[in-house]
């Protein structure tokens, strides 16, 4: 059975956390190791033409790759759509 990409991202998120703004920081941080190592792999592009590529902020994507922050269910719908893959696959294995 599949999950929608909400309540995927959601079942990631901190409970007690104002507005489920904020995630677990060791899950950023894998998060970001993911996207850095599909990125490179699927895309072979750099951080910055990337983040051109899916209409973001270089430094922007580039923190969220670092894990220093927690991308909105909007943006990793973004960067999965860049790599060309689902957001269910984005999160397998994490």
């Amino acid at each position: 059975m599949l999950c929608c990409p909400q309540v995927i991202y959601r079942c990631f998120l901190l409970e007690n956390t104002p507005n489920c703004m904020l995630m677990d920081t060791d899950l950023q941080k894998r998060l970001g190791t993911r996207l850095r190592e599909l990125r490179k792999e699927r895309t072979g592009l750099s951080q910055e033409k990337f983040a051109h590529e899916i209409s973001a902020d270089r430094t922007y994507y580039a923190s969220i790759e670092q894990g220093r922050h927690a991308a909105s269910i909007t943006m990793l719908s973004k960067i999965a759509k860049g790599l060309g893959m689902t957001l269910e696959e984005l999160f397998k294995g994490l």
